[in-house]
């Protein structure tokens, strides 16, 4: 099953990119697509295939950096209902997609391109605890349970 895990830096995505990783019965990523709120020298996107690891942290947050320790390829953009990201998208025929924590909303075209479809995980009841940052507002709210 080819599998694309779609997510941005931060603790959840690079410790549930690592669990995938690690197990034996979760679906194995091909692909991580980490969406960036600016680019990081490039124009809107960019596609990286993975590199040595031996440079790269694998406790770290930054999702590329933990996908580059992981050996998969990414695709970082600023935009993922763009043309380019669809095309790459289309081009790799996906089986399935993983989301965590995403902070964008999928447009209508996108959600075909996998043939499973896409399975969103949060790390909190939703839609109670929607949005970017759930965890904090759990803790503000007092919540005893996520």
């Amino acid at each position: 099953m080819k599998v694309a895990l779609i997510g941005q830096s931060g603790p959840y995505t690079a410790v549930a990119l690592t669990e995938m990783v690690k197990s034996t019965q979760l679906p194995q990523p091909s692909l991580v697509i980490n969406g960036v709120k600016k680019s990081r020298g490039f124009l809107h996107h960019r596609f990286i295939q993975s590199a040595n690891n031996k440079f790269y942290r694998s406790n770290g947050q930054d999702l590329t950096e933990r996908a580059f320790y992981h050996r998969l390829p990414v695709l970082e953009t600023i935009d993922i209902n763009s043309n380019y990201v669809f095309r790459k998208l289309v081009e790799q025929k996906f089986d399935l997609g993983i989301c965590f924590g995403f902070h964008h909303l999928f447009s209508s075209r996108f959600l075909p391109i996998f043939r499973y479809g896409i399975i969103n995980c949060s790390p909190s009841a939703l839609p109670y605890l929607g949005g970017p940052a759930p965890i904090w507002w759990a803790a503000r709210n007092g919540d005893q349970e996520l």
